[in-house]
């Protein structure tokens, strides 16, 4: 190579670094039409600190260490923002697998109950129709049953009047005295007929067909136990119940044991009733107390039949049972 040559030959770096043209048409620089000399390869350019070359005032370019900083980020120390932004991406997203993973184990667990509680639901929807239907079964035989027992309960009640009734009727020949006192040597047919002769009665000793003490129905009562008279005829019985009504209406001093021969001071009242069924004497009981309650003046027997009337001149009330004296006022007379 010639020494001219020599002189103005250049490397290619130099060459890529001289401008293609003049570049001082733009928007941003003054005009500036004169050609510009590409920089030497030398020191001599007076390169500026801030990267620029003094002797190009309208040109900035970059450092080559910015280059390299943009080109290759990763080379570069990381700050403490950066690392912050890092570790909370990290975080996130660990939080967020974590939350995934957590949720979908809630959901499974609470699908699986779900079907449980369903499968329940149905067992026991299953189990409420069998008892509804048994209920309805159930109910439709109680029905029948109370019909049942209430057509058996109007029976019971008619055969036990039916039965009182009879029992009754096979009484239609006894008497029945009562508070007589008792004494060991006692002769009690002999009782009856001197009690016959004061009431004025012919009755003999063959009118009568059996004459004994019966048990007293209250075992604690201190009253002596009541002797019982049966006659041949209910004729006898019924003269000498009427009688001692007649006795004790017209004398001062009803009938007593002095009439009888017995001593007992003072002298004890004898009455004569007709022997009655234990339902009928719990009847005539209470009959007597409701009469007094209300004010009656009269209650009597008659064929094994209750009676009470308020006054002489009100009508008679036939005491059918217990139930119809709580229908009796003192203004039913």
């Amino acid at each position: 190579m010639t020494a001219d040559n020599r002189g103005t030959w250049k490397c290619p770096d130099c060459c890529n670094k001289q401008p293609k043209g003049d570049n001082s048409n733009t928007p941003a620089r003054t005009s500036n039409t004169q050609a510009i000399a590409p920089p030497a390869a030398s020191s001599s350019l007076g390169e500026m600190n801030d990267g620029t070359y003094s002797g190009l005032s309208n040109i900035t370019t970059r450092t080559k260490q910015r280059l390299t900083a943009y080109a290759d980020r990763d080379d570069q120390p990381l700050t403490i923002r950066d690392l912050r932004s890092i570790i909370r991406e990290e975080l996130q997203s660990i939080l967020k697998a974590e939350i995934d993973k957590q949720v979908t184990q809630q959901l499974q667990s609470i699908r699986k109950q779900i079907t449980e509680f369903q499968e329940s639901i149905t067992f026991y929807n299953e189990q409420f129709e069998d008892l509804k239907r048994d209920l309805v079964d159930k109910s439709r035989i109680i029905k029948n049953l109370v019909a049942d027992n209430e057509h058996l309960k109007a029976t019971v009640s008619n055969l036990t009047s039916s039965l009182g009734t009879m029992e009754q009727q096979m009484r239609s020949t006894n008497l029945e005295i009562q508070c007589v006192p008792e004494d060991k040597s006692e002769n009690l047919i002999a009782t009856v007929l001197k009690l016959s002769k004061t009431l004025q009665l012919k009755v003999e000793e063959a009118d009568i067909s059996q004459c004994m003490r019966i048990s007293k129905l209250n075992p604690q009562s201190k009253r002596p136990r009541s002797i019982l008279v049966n006659f041949t005829t209910r004729r006898h019985r019924d003269e000498f119940v009427a009688s001692a009504a007649r006795f004790n209406k017209d004398k001062k001093m009803k009938l007593n044991t002095t009439y009888l021969g017995i001593s007992v001071n003072p002298p004890q009242p004898v009455y004569v009733v007709e022997h009655l069924t234990a339902e009928n004497k719990d009847l005539h009981a209470a009959t007597r107390a409701r009469a007094k309650e209300l004010g009656f003046k009269y209650v009597w027997i008659r064929n094994g039949k209750v009676f009470m009337r308020k006054s002489e001149s009100s009508r008679c009330l036939y005491v059918r049972n217990k139930d119809f004296l709580k229908t009796v006022s003192e203004n039913s007379a």
